[in-house]
Protein backbone atom coordinates (compact mmCIF):
# COMPACT_ATOMS: atom_id res chain seq x y z
CA UNK A 1 0.00 0.00 0.00
CA UNK A 2 1.32 3.60 -0.94
CA UNK A 3 1.16 5.04 2.05
CA UNK A 4 2.95 8.37 0.19
CA UNK A 5 -0.54 8.63 -2.66
CA UNK A 6 -2.44 8.59 0.82
CA UNK A 7 -1.27 11.37 2.84
CA UNK A 8 -0.79 13.00 -0.48
CA UNK A 9 -4.29 12.64 -1.21
CA UNK A 10 -5.15 14.13 2.23
CA UNK A 11 -3.20 16.92 2.15
CA UNK A 12 -4.34 18.10 -1.31
CA UNK A 13 -7.31 19.40 -0.34
CA UNK A 14 -4.35 21.87 1.89
CA UNK A 15 -2.32 22.07 -1.11
CA UNK A 16 0.82 20.11 0.66
CA UNK A 17 2.87 17.03 -0.48
CA UNK A 18 5.14 14.92 0.63
CA UNK A 19 7.98 12.75 -0.99
CA UNK A 20 9.86 10.38 0.14
CA UNK A 21 12.12 12.40 2.32
CA UNK A 22 9.85 14.36 3.76
CA UNK A 23 9.94 13.77 8.08
CA UNK A 24 6.69 12.44 9.23
CA UNK A 25 6.04 11.31 12.90
CA UNK A 26 4.63 8.04 12.99
CA UNK A 27 3.58 6.52 16.99
CA UNK A 28 2.29 3.33 15.36
CA UNK A 29 4.74 2.24 12.63
CA UNK A 30 4.09 -1.58 13.43
CA UNK A 31 0.31 -0.76 13.41
CA UNK A 32 0.73 0.70 9.81
CA UNK A 33 3.12 -2.24 8.39
CA UNK A 34 0.44 -4.58 9.58
CA UNK A 35 -2.30 -2.93 8.17
CA UNK A 36 -0.85 -2.86 5.21
CA UNK A 37 0.04 -6.29 4.71
CA UNK A 38 -3.71 -6.83 5.44
CA UNK A 39 -4.95 -4.63 2.92
CA UNK A 40 -2.21 -6.17 0.31
CA UNK A 41 -3.68 -9.54 1.18
CA UNK A 42 -7.10 -9.13 0.78
CA UNK A 43 -7.26 -7.37 -2.19
CA UNK A 44 -5.32 -10.23 -3.87
CA UNK A 45 -8.59 -12.16 -4.16
CA UNK A 46 -12.05 -11.76 -4.80
CA UNK A 47 -13.47 -12.59 -1.35
CA UNK A 48 -10.96 -10.89 0.44
CA UNK A 49 -12.06 -7.11 -1.56
CA UNK A 50 -15.65 -8.01 -1.16
CA UNK A 51 -14.75 -8.35 2.99
CA UNK A 52 -12.46 -4.42 2.42
CA UNK A 53 -15.60 -3.33 0.53
CA UNK A 54 -18.00 -4.41 3.77
CA UNK A 55 -15.46 -3.39 6.33
CA UNK A 56 -15.17 0.11 4.85
CA UNK A 57 -18.97 0.43 3.61
CA UNK A 58 -19.52 -0.26 7.76
CA UNK A 59 -16.93 1.82 9.00
CA UNK A 60 -18.63 5.12 6.96
CA UNK A 61 -22.08 3.91 7.96
CA UNK A 62 -20.99 3.83 11.58
CA UNK A 63 -19.37 7.25 11.47
CA UNK A 64 -22.48 8.90 10.44
CA UNK A 65 -25.06 6.44 12.12
CA UNK A 66 -26.13 9.71 15.02
CA UNK A 67 -27.22 11.64 11.73
CA UNK A 68 -30.04 9.15 10.83
CA UNK A 69 -33.26 8.22 12.16
CA UNK A 70 -34.17 6.52 15.58
CA UNK A 71 -34.60 3.71 13.77
CA UNK A 72 -30.93 3.62 12.69
CA UNK A 73 -29.66 4.59 16.02
CA UNK A 74 -31.43 2.01 17.96
CA UNK A 75 -30.09 -0.82 15.55
CA UNK A 76 -26.44 0.13 15.54
CA UNK A 77 -26.91 0.61 19.74
CA UNK A 78 -28.72 -2.83 19.36
CA UNK A 79 -25.72 -4.56 17.23
CA UNK A 80 -23.09 -2.63 19.69
CA UNK A 81 -24.60 -4.10 22.73
CA UNK A 82 -24.69 -7.41 20.76
CA UNK A 83 -20.78 -7.46 19.68
CA UNK A 84 -19.79 -5.62 23.01
CA UNK A 85 -21.86 -6.06 25.51
CA UNK A 86 -22.16 -2.30 26.13
CA UNK A 87 -24.22 0.46 24.66
CA UNK A 88 -21.34 2.91 24.77
CA UNK A 89 -23.85 5.43 23.31
CA UNK A 90 -23.39 9.06 24.71
CA UNK A 91 -26.75 11.35 25.03
CA UNK A 92 -27.92 12.98 22.36
CA UNK A 93 -26.52 16.62 23.72
CA UNK A 94 -23.46 15.45 23.68
CA UNK A 95 -23.44 13.65 20.16
CA UNK A 96 -24.22 17.23 19.19
CA UNK A 97 -21.60 19.15 20.57
CA UNK A 98 -19.11 16.55 19.31
CA UNK A 99 -20.72 16.99 15.73
CA UNK A 100 -20.45 20.56 15.85
CA UNK A 101 -16.93 20.96 17.70
CA UNK A 102 -15.81 18.05 15.07
CA UNK A 103 -17.45 21.02 12.11
CA UNK A 104 -16.20 24.19 13.88
CA UNK A 105 -13.89 23.37 15.80
CA UNK A 106 -10.47 24.30 13.67
CA UNK A 107 -12.21 27.51 12.29
CA UNK A 108 -13.23 28.51 16.23
CA UNK A 109 -9.64 27.28 17.50
CA UNK A 110 -8.15 29.92 14.67
CA UNK A 111 -10.76 32.38 15.36
CA UNK A 112 -9.27 32.01 19.68
CA UNK A 113 -5.55 32.07 18.39
CA UNK A 114 -5.80 35.09 16.12
CA UNK A 115 -7.85 37.34 19.46
CA UNK A 116 -5.88 35.68 22.34
CA UNK A 117 -2.46 35.11 21.48
CA UNK A 118 -0.33 37.95 21.58
CA UNK A 119 2.44 37.92 18.46
CA UNK A 120 5.38 36.46 20.13
CA UNK A 121 3.34 33.47 21.70
CA UNK A 122 2.51 32.98 17.88
CA UNK A 123 5.96 32.94 16.32
CA UNK A 124 7.22 30.20 19.21
CA UNK A 125 4.42 28.35 18.58
CA UNK A 126 5.41 28.47 14.73
CA UNK A 127 9.12 26.97 15.74
CA UNK A 128 8.00 24.40 18.19
CA UNK A 129 6.05 23.22 15.30
CA UNK A 130 8.48 23.72 12.38
CA UNK A 131 10.27 20.46 13.19
CA UNK A 132 7.23 17.91 13.40
CA UNK A 133 4.35 19.44 11.14
CA UNK A 134 4.00 19.21 7.34
CA UNK A 135 2.57 22.78 6.90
Amino acid sequence: MSWEKFVNKVFSKIGKKVNGSTQVVVYAKDFLNSISNMVVELKGTETGRRQLHYYLMWQYVQRYVNLLSDDFRNAAKALTEALEGVSGEEETWRQCIAATDAAMGPALGAMYVRKALDNNSKKQARVLCAGSCVC
